[in-house]
C-alpha cells in the first residue's frame, strides 16, 4: 500500500495510507508526553488501535488502560475516549477506522483546523468536542 503524505496534528505524526476502500488505515508516531484528542466519540465508526512502539495510554468510557507494544485496543461506535503518550519514549501506532470515505476525512481535516484555532480548554470545558467529534461521522 502507498503511502500519502505525512502531517503533523495535534502533536501526532499522522501517515495515512491508502487502502481497499473498505477502511481507513494509519500509522502514527506520538512523542513523549503528548496529549490525544479531546474525548470524543464516532456515531458509526469502529476504530482500532495496534501498539507497534512504546505505550500508549487509553480512556475509554471512563476507563484507563495502558497498552504496550504488540497489543491492541478495538473501540466500538458510540464510545466515548481519547488517548495520549504519558511515557518519557516516542510511541508508533496504527490505527483503523471500520469505514473509509473522503468525506469523513474532509470533516476531520475541517475539525481539526477548527481545533487549531480554539484553546483546546474551550472545547473540554463546554464539553464542545463530544458533540463536534460525534459528527464526524
Amino acid at each position: 500500500m502507498k503511502s500519502n503524505n505525512t502531517k503533523w496534528v495535534l502533536g501526532h505524526k499522522i501517515t495515512p495510507h491508502e487502502s481497499s476502500g473498505d477502511f481507513d488505515l494509519m500509522v502514527a508516531e506520538t512523542p513523549a508526553k503528548v496529549q490525544g484528542p479531546p474525548p470524543h466519540l464516532h456515531n458509526s465508526l469502529k476504530e482500532s488501535f495496534l501498539i507497534i512502539e512504546g505505550e500508549m495510554e487509553f480512556f475509554v468510557n471512563g476507563e484507563i488502560t495502558i497498552l504496550k507494544a504488540g497489543e491492541s485496543m478495538d473501540i466500538p461506535p458510540n464510545t466515548l475516549h481519547t488517548f495520549s503518550n504519558k511515557s518519557d519514549k516516542p510511541c508508533k501506532w496504527i490505527n483503523i477506522h471500520s469505514l473509509s470515505s473522503p468525506e469523513i476525512w474532509l470533516q476531520v481535516k475541517n475539525l481539526f483546523k477548527l481545533l487549531i484555532c480554539i484553546p483546546y480548554s474551550v472545547f473540554y470545558n463546554l464539553k464542545i468536542h463530544v458533540i463536534l467529534f460525534g459528527c464526524i461521522d
